[in-house]
């Protein structure tokens, strides 16, 4: 069974501001992509690898999606 891991939508142009962020070319920045608990971004919120926009392994990251995003996954 495939569960769905929790995702919050965020408009393109915010993750772009993330320094080397390249993804998403041809896409606006008024885009609605999602964050994904891993980390990963995607086009659509139940979208699996097929749909994966960006993935980025980089700590800096980590840090960007918390302080600039305020990314944050609830507790259940």
């Amino acid at each position: 069974m495939n569960t769905i891991s929790y995702c919050r939508g965020y408009l393109l142009g915010q993750l772009r501001r993330f320094p080397g962020w390249d993804a998403g070319a041809g896409l606006g920045d008024d885009t609605v992509v999602y964050l994904k608990d891993d980390l990963t971004v995607v086009a659509a919120p139940a979208a699996a690898d097929e749909g994966e926009l960006w993935r980025c392994a980089d700590p800096r990251w980590s840090e960007f999606c918390a302080r600039e995003l305020g990314f944050d996954v609830p507790q259940t």
